[in-house]
């Protein structure tokens, strides 16, 4: 008998643990026309082991050698004693408990993986406790299907806890995409994923590909950044705590230009990283020596841009935001907050174990003169060639060596060069000098100087807290497809334009015209004393336009000192009249219109830095009607205010699905109230009198007549859901029966 009991309790534990602890499914594919999947979302803490039943859950520790072991707390004083697998935890950075947003139990989400022009249906199921949510398809052009693109109280209300919402979509363009909760600052939890859409006639054509998320970890959940936080959307300043800092603590990067008001804690690969030089288990990519992979990287981080290389290993980029481009050969790429890139790469180094780097642009303290202080914030992964016997330990490889006859190219830097006194063998380049492969990539390619119809100048900066044209921009309360009377919009006056104000910023454009946008990074500021952009602050903005992709015309860097790359001013090509337009809200180009466009297939991006004091010229054509959402992917920067809503072709938007979702208000005044009592009171008596009671009686003696003594057998399958559990209990239930005849037995003779 104790046989049987052992074998018994080592199959229910086996069962247990293939039920909780299954193969991580990192993606889901679907190659069909019509692709259904399902979202449930759900929260967890980082840093935990629950059991079978879900009804306990124990903190974990990181052991010095890695190992991950349960830990005693005050509700738990002991523990068993249990070595964990790094995949029974979501170990996050390793330094301790936190909440989580899962999505379908993965951190982050699934990757979706779909063929170009499918129809997409993704239910989402909100299982948080008590928050609403939204989906973004961050890339997804939705043409007239405006209402999917996920943006709370804009194109729909946000899904309430314990509700559903399903989002439908044709997948274009094709390309990397990604998904991600637009709701407050969820996607920092781990509301996000990758969506990979790909191109019919690349189907069978595809390299081994990896998906690599990157994001910036912090100890405090999404809404206890909310409210420290000091950049409020409202008049409501949060009292700042310890993750943000004063301006001689912030990290800067190499041109001087502070990376975030927030001190880095740490960043995570797929959901894995480390917390200064702690054994958390990291991701791990098996590649075969010889053979050639593509990896999708996905820049889902709040705040901090990352260079990201592999060690020893050339990088050539082939697409940006779901845009081919010309392949070119790289040793980095820097990946802003909403960019995303695929690049290929070939493991043709010994088999061994390498790093892959995701370093934030720091290089010291301080904006006046940073000076290189040895420390590095970033993420790393690990390259595993198959084969490598020592898997467990840390790659001991290091960066490319670059010298005058193999310099580093690095992609996408916000400044024209690097340091010649401390990297002289670097070379930028900006994403404005890639060409659009045409050969991959369908749509329009007008190559025509044309004149655009429309110029829009904006510019990005801080004279009033992040904003636009000095506009913080204040957000509806209400879906805009609904009545007006719900929006509650802050209309943008003309006083505006005079000191900056906070307003419902939207801006109309026709339709099927070339609009001609001139993104401008606080060009005027912390120089021109005589306006209101007195501050030395400055910022790289990563700038995305929902619902389109733009034309990449031309970067424009800011004046810098050739030797030490400090910004000295903003560039020239723009000015104002400041001594009369304080907030520079009417900038013209000094050379009567804009130089040095290219043309010739120029690339094409929906999120795109602006460097700081610099601009970039982009243009779209309006022919895809809706309110489009335009801010920076920086969480402080929107947050804040930095957004704006572009209102294409008023007439032309789509109508909204039938049965859609509504966010209302509700109010009852004191004359209409005393007429509910009023009626609520007639019907009671009805209800409630001595009939009421009386039918209430007769009733209770019908129920109590029907109520009859369920068999064993019958009480014993309603209380399983599935076929397995019901065998599993009749199983059980006839061992103890059979038992306890024996028992009875034993003891009679």
């Amino acid at each position: 008998m104790k046989n049987i009991i052992v074998m018994v309790s080592i199959l229910l534990f086996l069962c247990a643990i293939f039920q909780i602890f299954p193969c991580k499914a990192e993606s889901e594919f679907c190659f069909a026309s019509i692709c259904e999947f399902t979202f449930v979302i759900s929260e967890s803490r980082a840093m935990t082991f629950t059991t079978e039943d879900g009804r306990t859950s124990y903190d974990v520790e990181l052991e010095e050698n890695g190992t991950l072991k349960l830990a005693p707390n005050l509700w738990h004083s002991q523990v068993p004693n249990i070595t964990l697998n790094p995949e029974m935890v979501h170990t996050a950075d390793g330094s301790g408990q936190k909440n989580i947003i899962l999505v379908n139990g993965q951190f982050p989400g699934p990757t979706l993986e779909v063929l170009e022009g499918s129809e997409v249906a993704v239910k989402v199921v909100n299982e948080l406790v008590n928050e609403g949510l939204t989906i973004h398809w961050h890339g997804i052009h939705l043409r007239n299907n405006v209402w999917m693109d996920g943006v709370p109280y804009i194109t729909q209300c946000p899904i309430l806890s314990r509700q559903s919402f399903t989002y439908r979509f044709i997948a274009n363009p094709p390309g990397t995409h990604w998904y991600h909760s637009h709701n407050g600052l969820q996607r920092i939890d781990g509301l996000f994923g990758a969506l990979i859409v790909r191109r019919s006639k690349e189907k069978e054509m595809m390299l081994p590909h990896f998906s690599m998320l990157i994001n910036d970890w912090f100890p405090l959940s999404s809404t206890e950044l909310d409210l420290l936080s000091p950049f409020m959307s409202s008049d409501r300043a949060g009292n700042a705590g310890s993750l943000f800092i004063s301006p001689d603590k912030k990290g800067s990067s190499i041109d001087g230009v502070e990376l975030s008001s927030m001190d880095y804690w740490s960043g995570l690969i797929n959901g894995r990283g480390r917390k200064g030089n702690n054994s958390a288990p990291l991701t791990a990519f098996n590649v075969t020596q010889g053979k050639s992979y593509r990896l999708h990287i996905v820049m889902a981080s709040g705040e901090f841009a990352y260079r990201v290389s592999i060690d020893e290993h050339e990088l050539t980029v082939i697409e940006s935001d779901g845009n081919p481009v010309k392949p070119m050969k790289f040793e980095s790429v820097i990946v802003f907050p909403g960019e995303t890139f695929v690049v290929e790469f070939k493991a043709d180094q010994n088999p061994g174990r390498y790093w892959i780097r995701a370093s934030t642009l720091r290089m010291g303290l301080g904006y006046e003169n940073p000076q290189p202080d040895g420390i590095v914030w970033d993420a790393k992964a690990i390259l595993h060639y198959q084969g490598t016997s020592d898997k467990k330990e840390d790659p001991k490889s290091g960066r490319k060596n670059c010298t005058s006859d193999t310099p580093c190219k690095v992609l996408n830097c916000p400044w024209p060069a690097y340091r010649q006194d401390l990297f002289p063998n670097m070379q930028c380049v900006a994403f404005s000098e890639l060409r659009l492969d045409s050969s991959r990539f369908k749509g329009d390619i007008s190559q025509e100087n044309e004149e655009a119809d429309l110029e829009l100048f904006l510019n990005l900066g801080f004279p009033i807290g992040s904003s636009i044209n000095s506009r913080r921009m204040i957000m509806p309360r209400a879906p805009l497809f609904q009545e007006s009377a719900t929006w509650q919009l802050v209309s943008c006056t003309r006083d505006c334009e005079k000191m900056g104000c906070r307003c419902s910023n939207v801006l109309s454009l026709p339709a099927n015209k070339t609009v001609q946008l001139v993104l401008m990074s606080d060009i005027f500021g912390g120089f021109q004393k005589g306006t209101v952009f007195g501050s030395e602050s400055k910022a790289h903005h990563p700038m995305h336009l929902h619902g389109y992709s733009f034309r990449v015309l031309k970067t424009a860097y800011p004046v810098v000192d050739n030797i030490t790359g400090k910004i000295l001013g903003g560039n020239k090509d723009i000015a104002c009249n400041w001594r009369e337009d304080r907030t520079c809200s009417h900038p013209y180009w000094t050379s009567g219109s804009a130089t040095d466009l290219n043309f010739e297939n120029p690339p094409l991006k929906n999120t795109l830095v602006v460097p700081a004091m610099g601009y970039t010229v982009v243009r779209f054509r309006t022919d895809n009607p809706g309110y489009w959402l335009f801010h920076c992917h920086a969480m402080l920067h929107m947050l804040e205010g930095m957004t704006l809503v572009f209102n294409v072709s008023y007439e032309d938007h789509p109508p909204v699905p039938q049965g859609f979702p509504t966010c209302q208000t509700f109010d009852i005044g004191h004359e209409e109230f005393q007429k509910y009592l009023v009626e609520s009171q007639k019907k009671g008596k009805k209800r409630f009198g001595y009939l009421g009671r009386k039918a209430l009686a007769n009733e209770k003696q019908e129920a109590s007549a029907k109520f009859t003594s369920k068999p064993v057998l019958s009480t014993i399958t309603s209380t399983c859901s599935t076929v397995g559990e019901c065998y599993s209990l009749i199983f059980i239930s006839a061992m103890a029966v059979t038992l306890a005849i024996a028992l009875i037995v034993r003891m009679t003779m």
